[in-house]
């Protein structure tokens, strides 16, 4: 019997646990809807940081805008592989258990080789 040996890259050891643990659905991931700009919808993974309301900029006449974070993978299966801050969206509810809501993607906070971190706004 021959036996073939899969060694894994140390990039993809990082997008395999990015995928495989950190967005898993049985611990703190959540199922959300992400669409590019110009593309269609696609349901995906992510990992929901649901912050108070912050002040607005001045541009937006110092109202209150309810913000949040999200943790997706890098990935263009699993996740997205490419952020257009001005244009993506994404829908989720405000609270768990309520209907999602449009939250526009308006700045990346961090991205390395397994997640993207973006911060969204409704």
């Amino acid at each position: 019997m021959r036996v073939i040996l899969i060694i894994m890259s140390f990039k993809d050891i990082i997008k395999s646990d990015a995928i495989n643990t950190i967005l898993n659905q049985d611990e703190v991931a959540e199922a959300i809807t992400y669409t590019p700009l110009d593309q269609d919808a696609k349901t995906i993974k992510a990992i929901v940081v649901r912050e108070p309301i912050e002040p607005g900029s001045e541009d937006q006449g110092r109202i209150l805008q309810k913000q949040a974070e999200i943790h997706i993978a890098n990935d263009a299966d699993e996740g997205v592989s490419s952020v257009n801050i001005s244009g993506d969206m994404v829908s989720f509810p405000v609270r768990t258990g309520e209907d999602a809501v449009d939250w526009a993607v308006i700045k990346i906070v961090k991205k390395d080789l397994g997640l993207w971190q973006l911060k969204v706004q409704r």
